[in-house]
């Protein structure tokens, strides 16, 4: 019998298995024309990361990350039609389980819910984009942030909430054909 985890993985280029698993990078233009990143705490309380889907249940990678970001952090936006980057984790130390290969979308906030799902386990902050990288353990997070750092010095951030945005240099997009989802399960909304 197959589980499900072995339909949710991929082997690199020397066989090794990894778990699939879709994030969310919320982010939004400051009041002073900045760009900020939102990142919660991991369950255990002493790290930062992005919201991810543990196990896609959704019907395409973005909504699965549009999903954790609603329930991880209580976020409502436009999510990006690609990703903006991808990064692997190895499994826990105590686990003997698969690494992870996480894709990551980026998710224009629009608002954020005063109760969530997760809101009991988890708490979100915003970070300027500089500083976020120095926030989260994860050495592939960290990198993959400092990449658009990198990219986003040629970004033009001074325009309205409710024009096309170009951050990070391309990688980045909440474009107006982008569509606010409505339909998680009814489980989500609790």
């Amino acid at each position: 019998m197959t589980s499900t985890r072995n339909l949710l993985s991929d082997r690199n280029d020397q066989g090794v298995t990894a778990r699939i698993r879709y994030a969310a990078l919320p982010w939004r233009i400051s009041n002073d024309g900045r760009l900020e990143i939102m990142l919660v705490g991991s369950r255990c309380g002493s790290s930062w990361t992005v919201p991810a889907d543990a196990m896609p249940h959704a019907s395409s990678p973005s909504r699965s990350a549009e999903r954790a970001a609603f329930q991880e952090a209580g976020v409502i936006g436009r999510i990006g039609a690609e990703p903006i980057g991808s990064y692997r984790i190895p499994p826990p130390a105590e686990t003997s389980g698969d690494p992870s290969q996480i894709t990551v979308f980026g998710v224009y906030v629009l608002g954020t819910l005063a109760n969530w799902k997760e809101e009991r386990r988890r708490r979100r902050r915003w970070w300027r984009l500089e500083e976020a990288h120095g926030a989260v353990e994860e050495p592939a997070l960290a990198a993959l942030l400092r990449s658009l750092i990198a990219h986003s010095s040629k970004t033009r951030c001074g325009v309205e909430p409710d024009t096309t945005y170009s951050l990070a240099s391309d990688r980045i997009r909440a474009s107006a054909s982008l569509q606010l989802s409505s339909s998680f399960d009814d489980d989500s909304r609790r």
